[in-house]
């Protein structure tokens, strides 16, 4: 998202973990404005936030868990109203309010129905699972051994494009 909007011209200001990753790095180098902070501390993510016209957050439960996301995603939209911040996009997933029984669907949902609540302009885009996901180094070695594992009862509907 950040590059995108780079390379339309507009100014990006971006919350890292690390601003000496290289991800961060790499943005950087694109014209990015790097803010060191952390998604659980509703303090740095304000203080990213300040003077920002509107915000993209997206959660993810691989690095801390589904409780954690649950966290960083409410901190993220707190930060986001207390910092003035016209309008927030937040990265869900499809069908996240289906009630699936996908635990990391059900999360999102949770950030989702706590954004609704804080009142604050908000789009939630809820994109299907994508195929380069199987790309993940979680997944490719099965892949490419011939059994395609998915963390999703057998019985529930992906979507997938």
């Amino acid at each position: 998202m950040a590059r995108e909007l780079l390379s339309r011209g507009h100014s990006v200001r971006a919350l890292v973990r690390d601003v000496e990753s290289d991800a961060a790095r790499q943005v950087a180098s694109l014209g990015a404005e790097l803010v060191q902070g952390d998604s659980e501390d509703k303090r740095s993510v304000a203080r990213a936030a300040a003077g920002v016209d509107a915000a993209y957050a997206m959660t993810s439960f691989f690095t801390s868990g589904l409780e954690a996301e649950v966290r960083q995603g409410q901190t993220i939209a707190e930060a986001i109203k207390e910092a003035g911040v016209e309008h927030l996009v937040y990265a869900s997933v499809g069908s996240a309010d289906q009630s699936t029984g996908i635990p990391h669907f059900d999360s999102k949902y949770e950030i989702e129905k706590h954004i609704v609540t804080l009142g604050i302009p908000h789009t939630i885009v809820a994109p299907v699972f994508f195929y380069e996901n199987l790309l993940n180094p979680w997944s490719l070695p099965g892949l490419i051994e011939g059994k395609l594992a998915q963390p999703v009862p057998a019985n529930v509907r992906v979507q997938q494009i």
